[in-house]
C-alpha cells in the first residue's frame, strides 16, 4: 500500500511540473519578449537581428520584425502553442510557449539552434 501511495505522489509531482512548464494561461504570456541567438539564424521568417515582440492582452502583437498582427493561444498534450498572423493575414508562425526550470517564459523560434523569444516584462 505504501508503494502505491509513493508512486501516486511521484506521478502527481511529475504532472504538476509538466503543467507548470508547459500549460501557461494567457495572462502569464502577455508582455514583452526579446529574441536570443538571432546571430546564428538563416531560417526564413525568423528574425536574424535583435527584435522585441510585445503581446497585448487583446490578442494583438507588435514587433519590429513581424510588424503588427494578431495571435492565438492553443492548448494540447504538447503544452501551449502560439500562432501569430502578420503581413495583412498573409503569413503565419506557430511556436511552442513554455517555462524554463527557473520560471522564465519563452517562445521557441528554432529549437535546434536554441533561438527563442525570452520574456523580460
Amino acid at each position: 500500500m505504501r508503494v502505491i501511495i509513493k508512486v501516486g505522489k511521484v506521478a502527481l509531482l511529475v504532472l504538476l511540473v509538466y503543467l507548470f512548464r508547459n500549460v501557461l494561461p494567457g495572462w502569464t504570456v502577455y508582455g514583452k519578449y526579446v529574441n536570443t541567438n538571432y546571430e546564428n539564424s538563416s531560417v526564413a521568417e525568423i528574425p536574424s537581428r535583435q527584435d522585441t515582440l510585445v503581446l497585448f492582452s487583446d490578442m494583438t502583437f507588435s514587433s519590429s520584425y513581424y510588424g503588427k498582427g494578431i495571435y492565438d493561444l492553443k492548448y494540447d498534450l504538447g503544452g501551449t502553442k502560439i500562432t501569430w498572423v502578420y503581413d495583412n493575414k498573409r503569413a503565419i508562425h506557430i511556436s511552442q510557449v513554455r517555462r524554463s526550470w527557473l520560471g522564465n517564459i519563452r517562445i521557441d523560434l528554432v529549437s535546434e539552434i536554441n533561438q527563442y523569444y525570452s520574456k523580460y516584462d
